[in-house]
Order: C-alpha cells, then sequence, then structure tokens
C-alpha cells in the first residue's frame, strides 16, 4: 500500500492491501506519524494539511536565518533527517507535523553555534504539554545532556502568530498540538532546533561532514544520499525495537532515496565500521518492498544479520508497526 504514497506519480494500489479496515485507515495514519500520505492518493479530506504546511514553511525560514547566522561566523550547518528530507520529498504534503530541525555541525563550533542562536532569540528550555509553553531549564540538567550525549539540550524560539499567519492556518480557530499553541486565533508557533555535533555516540562525524552535499531544497549543506539513508535506517530499526516507537514518518520519508544514486560503498563502510547488519538489512528490505527498488544482492549479502552473526537481531519487527501478527516463520513439522 504504501509504496504507492511515497514519490507523486506512482502507481496507485488498493488501501486494502495492509489489511486494515477503511474506518481505521485516518486513525492508522494519524497514529504512525503519516496523515499526508492518506490525502496525497486518496482525497480524504484532511482540515490539517493548511496546518502542516505552514508549519513546515514557517520552520524553514527560521532554518534559513539560523544557516544565514551561522555562516557570518564561519559555521557550516549540515541539515538532516526530516529539516532536510520533508521538503525535498513531500513538500506538497507533509507526513506530520516536524516538531523539531536538526542541524550538524563540527563539535569544535558548538561555543560559536550557541552563541548565534543566542542572537537569534532562542532559548535552552522545555516544552510544557499541559500549558502549551517553553519553561526555563535549569543550567545543572543542561551541562548534564549535553556532557553524556552527542547532540545539545533543544533550543526554542516562540514565534507569535500574526492574522497572516492565522489565516495561512486553513481558518482554524484553536489548535494545541505541538509545536502550535492557537486559541481563540491568538497564539505561538514554537520553533525546536536541535544541534547535534554527531549523529551516533561510536561514529566519526569527520566522514559525514567530508561527504555532505549542497542542500538543494533549502540553506547550507545536508548529508549525502547514503548517509542519509543509512543513518534513518539504523536509527529507526534500533527505535522501534529497543525503544517502543511506532511512527513511520522516518522510514517513508527516507524511503524515495532509494531512488537516488545510493553510493552503496558508502553504506558498506560504515556497516563494516559500526558493525552494522540487522539495523540495515531489514530496513534496506522493507524500503525495497515499499519502494519497488531494491539495494544490491551483494550489499544485502555483506549485512546478511545470519552472515554476520549479528548481536542485536531483534527480526523484522513489522507486526508491531502494521498492527499484525507476524506468522511462525517455519512450516508445521
Amino acid at each position: 500500500m504504501i509504496s504507492s504514497l511515497i514519490k507523486p506519480g506512482w502507481q496507485k494500489i488498493s488501501l486494502s492491501t495492509v489489511g486494515l479496515l477503511d474506518d481505521r485507515l485516518s486513525s492508522f495514519f494519524r497514529g504512525r506519524e503519516i496523515e499526508g500520505l492518506l490525502s496525497r492518493i486518496s482525497g480524504y479530506r484532511d482540515d490539517l494539511m493548511a496546518v502542516r504546511k505552514y508549519i513546515l514553511r514557517s520552520q524553514l525560514d527560521a532554518l534559513a536565518d539560523l544557516v544565514d547566522g551561522l555562516q557570518t561566523y564561519g559555521v557550516d550547518a549540515v541539515v538532516f533527517k526530516g529539516a532536510a528530507l520533508m521538503p525535498r520529498f513531500f513538500s506538497d504534503c507533509p507526513l506530520s507535523l516536524l516538531l523539531d530541525i536538526d542541524v550538524l555541525v563540527a563539535r569544535s563550533q558548538i561555543q560559536t553555534v550557541k552563541k548565534v542562536l543566542y542572537e537569534q532569540g532562542y532559548v535552552q528550555g522545555t516544552y510544557n504539554v499541559e500549558t502549551h509553553s517553553i519553561g526555563p531549564r535549569d543550567v545543572q540538567e543542561i551541562g548534564e545532556i549535553e556532557a553524556r550525549h552527542y547532540e545539545l539540550a533543544p533550543f526554542f524560539r516562540a514565534k507569535p502568530l500574526s492574522q497572516e499567519d492565522i489565516q495561512n492556518l486553513g481558518g482554524i480557530d484553536t489548535f494545541n498540538q505541538r509545536p502550535l499553541s492557537l486559541n481563540h486565533r491568538q497564539g505561538y508557533l514554537f520553533i525546536e532546533v536541535d544541534i547535534h555535533h554527531n549523529v551516533a555516540t561510536d561514529t566519526l562525524v569527520e566522514p559525514l561532514l567530508d561527504r555532505r552535499v549542497a542542500n538543494k531544497y533549502g540553506k547550507g549543506a545536508t548529508l549525502s544520499d547514503a548517509d542519509h539513508l543509512w543513518i534513518s535506517c539504523s536509527r529507526f530499526y534500533n527505535e522501534v525495537a529497543l525503544f517502543g516507537k511506532r511512527s513511520l514518518r522516518q522510514l517513508i520519508y527516507s524511503a524515495p532515496l532509494m531512488f537516488e544514486d545510493i553510493n552503496w560503498d558508502v553504506v558498506l563502510s560504515s556497516a563494516r565500521d559500526l558493525e552494522l547488519s540487522s539495523s540495515l538489512y531489514y530496513p534496506l528490505i522493507t524500503l525495497g518492498h515499499l519502494t519497488g527498488k531494491h539495494p544490491p544482492s551483494e550489499v544485502l549479502q555483506e549485512i546478511n544479520p545470519i552472515r554476520r552473526g549479528a548481536q542485536r537481531d531483534f527480526g523484522w519487527q513489522l507486526g508491531q508497526l502494521f498492527e499484525t501478527i507476524e506468522p511462525f516463520p517455519f512450516s508445521p513439522l
């Protein structure tokens, strides 16, 4: 089913192929944070499409200002994940509300990055889901987060909504769901920026920065397609298996990469260096089925978890994502 949703013009196939009842479709897509796909192919009335488009445009405008500010101080910003792939492949129908903007920089430039963010009105805080507001974050907590992690504590900036902004929201009067708070046609959009100096604790960031490419769908640079693919697959698989993630957004916004000219040598090199097998093998095969563009057989052979003796092989992880029980893999004895 989802294979027909990923790029405009793909051949449409029946929505029933996943086995979901019609009256559960919209609920399923919302629960998996890919509701924009349903309206793309089905004509389903989507009252929140205008909201998602407005939020994405506003986030990209804020990102452009940030990139300009960083470049003034000689900082090369590498935009990645949803902020890079959503406008590239899904600008006409954002999959869901994009909560934050992810930017990768060299660790040596972190203090300069903080300076620019403060200058542009960002603060390191927390989002209060009850009051829909940004609260302060204690300096000790910030230090503890940043000492043990490869990204900084999140930065937030509240953008007051103008009357023009509200008109662009499609006429809604009240909406309180991160990152937008609107009550009786007054409110704020909360821009969140996540600054990374790496993408994982065991990864060398220098090769990623060396392979960066121009961001043709926004300002700054972005990861190469090969790096975006292996990082997205590996993160998605582990978050589903280890942390109960149920969103399909990261998998789906990465799927069109399968149609690009992927440097599979980069994927394999990363797999060898980081001992990745299961976290690439299963998602890549899944993307192959969704898109009809399968990874080269020699790639799958090398990352095969049986061949590699994977330590953290959690299987397909598809049953819980698509609300079904995966069948027993063997024929009855």
